[in-house]
C-alpha cells in the first residue's frame, strides 16, 4: 500500500463529513436568493456523498456489498444539472419547474437502471462485478463516456449563461464589479479543474490494481474534497448575481436590439428622448454617481427602461455600462489634464469622477482606452 493512501482516506473521509455540515449551513442560511441556496446545497451534498463513494470502492467493502454500486456509482451524474440550475438561478434566468426539466436526469436513470438489471441478474451480476473493479474494461470507459460528455454538456450550458449573463448587465448597470463574474468564473473554474482531474488520470496509463500505487478514485476525491472547501463557504455569501434591491433581471434587463421592434417607440419620440437624455447628462451630472443603473435613469427621465435602453442601442450606438462610463472617462481625463487636479490622488479622481474604487477604475480606463490612468497622467506632454 502507498503510504498516502490511509492519509487520502482520512483526509478525504473528513471531507465528506464536513460536506455534509457545510450542506445544513447552505440551507439554513437566510441571506440572499433562497433557491440558488437550495441548488448549492445540493451540489455540495452530492460531492460529498461521491466522496464517501470513493472510499467504499476502494475498500473490500465493494465485493462484500456490491449493491451499494446502484446508489454510489450514478452519483456524479446528479451533479451538472443542478449546478445549471444553480447558475439559472445565479444570472437571473430564474428556474421553473416544468415535465421537461425530468429530461435533465435521464442520464442518471439509465445508468442506475443498467446497473440494476447488471447486479441483480443471477447469471451476469458476478461477471459485471469481475469487469467493474477493473481500470480498463469497456464497461469503466463508458462509463467514463458518459460522466465526461455530460459534464462537459452541462459546463458549456453554464458558460453559455455567463456570457449572456455579461452582455446583458451592461444593458443595465454602469459598475458591474459586485454583480458580474468573480463568483461565477471561480465556481466554474473549479468543476473544469475537476473534470480535467478525472480527464487526466483517465488517459494517463495507471496500474491501479498494482501493489504501491494510490487509486486514482481517491486522488479524484481529494480534489473534490478541495472543491467543496472552496465552494461552500464562498457560495454562503454569493446566493445571486443581482445586488439588492437592482432590476428584475429576466425582464428589464434583457433588451438587445433585435428585441425592439414592438416597443412601439417611433422615430420623432425616440430623438426626443435622445436630446432630453444628452441635455440631462450634461446638466445634472448622474453618471457621477457609482450605482447609476438604467431603471434609475429611465425614471429621471421619465420614459420606460426599455425605450431608453432601445435609444442608446439606435441611436448612440452603445450600451448603458459603454455609455455611462465613456461620461466617467471623459470627467477623469479632465481632471488629469487639469493642472489644479491632475496631481492628486488616482483614488481621488476616480470618486470624483464617479467610480466606486480605485480597481474599476483602472480596469475601466484601461478596457476603453488601452492605457491606465497612471500611463495616460504622464505621457509626454506633445500628446496632451
Amino acid at each position: 500500500m502507498h503510504h498516502l493512501v490511509p492519509i487520502l482516506t482520512v483526509v478525504n473521509g473528513i471531507a465528506g463529513l464536513h460536506g455534509v455540515v457545510l450542506t445544513i449551513l447552505i440551507r439554513l442560511n437566510r441571506r440572499g436568493n433562497q433557491t440558488a441556496n437550495r441548488f448549492l446545497s445540493w451540489v455540495v451534498f452530492l460531492i460529498s456523498l461521491n466522496i464517501v463513494g470513493s472510499l467504499y470502492f476502494s475498500s473490500s467493502l465493494l465485493r462484500t456489498i456490491p449493491q451499494v454500486i446502484l446508489f454510489f456509482q450514478p452519483i456524479p451524474l446528479l451533479i451538472p444539472p443542478i449546478l445549471f440550475f444553480y447558475f439559472q438561478v445565479q444570472v437571473g434566468t430564474g428556474f421553473h419547474r416544468r415535465p421537461a426539466t425530468w429530461f435533465h436526469f435521464l442520464p442518471f436513470l439509465s445508468v442506475f437502471v443498467y446497473l440494476s438489471s447488471q447486479i441483480f441478474h443471477p447469471a451476469a451480476g458476478k461477471r459485471f462485478l469481475n469487469d467493474f473493479l477493473q481500470p480498463d474494461t469497456p464497461a469503466a470507459h463508458l462509463f467514463f463516456f458518459v460522466y465526461m460528455s455530460q459534464a462537459m454538456v452541462y459546463l458549456s450550458l453554464c458558460l453559455h449563461l455567463l456570457v449572456t449573463h455579461s452582455r446583458r448587465i451592461r444593458d443595465s448597470f454602469s459598475n458591474i464589479d459586485r454583480i458580474q463574474f468573480a463568483w461565477t468564473r471561480y465556481l466554474l473554474s473549479i468543476f473544469v479543474g475537476v473534470a480535467a482531474i478525472s480527464l487526466l488520470l483517465h488517459i494517463v496509463p495507471r496500474t491501479t490494481q498494482r501493489e504501491g500505487t494510490v487509486p486514482d478514485g481517491l486522488i479524484f476525491s481529494f480534489a473534490a474534497a478541495v472543491a467543496i472547501f472552496a465552494l461552500g463557504y464562498r457560495g454562503l455569501r454569493h446566493s445571486g448575481l443581482f445586488p439588492a434591491g437592482s432590476m428584475e433581471p429576466t425582464s428589464a434587463m434583457d433588451h438587445r436590439p433585435k428585441k425592439y421592434e414592438r416597443t412601439g417607440l417611433d422615430e420623432t419620440a425616440s430623438e426626443a428622448t435622445r436630446v432630453r437624455l444628452d441635455t440631462y447628462m450634461k446638466s445634472e451630472q448622474p453618471y457621477l454617481d457609482p450605482e447609476m443603473n438604467l431603471p434609475q435613469l429611465a425614471e429621471a427621465l421619465a420614459v420606460p427602461a426599455h425605450h431608453l435602453s432601445q435609444v442608446l442601442n439606435e441611436k448612440i450606438g452603445a450600451n448603458f455600462y459603454q455609455y455611462i462610463n465613456g461620461y466617467r472617462l471623459e470627467e477623469a481625463k479632465r481632471r488629469l489634464n487639469s493642472k489644479k487636479t491632475n496631481r492628486d490622488k488616482l483614488l481621488t479622481i476616480a470618486l470624483a469622477s464617479g467610480f466606486n474604487s480605485i480597481s474599476t477604475f483602472n480596469r475601466v480606463f484601461k478596457e476603453f482606452t488601452g492605457q491606465t490612468p497612471s500611463q495616460f497622467r504622464n505621457r509626454p506632454s506633445t500628446e496632451k
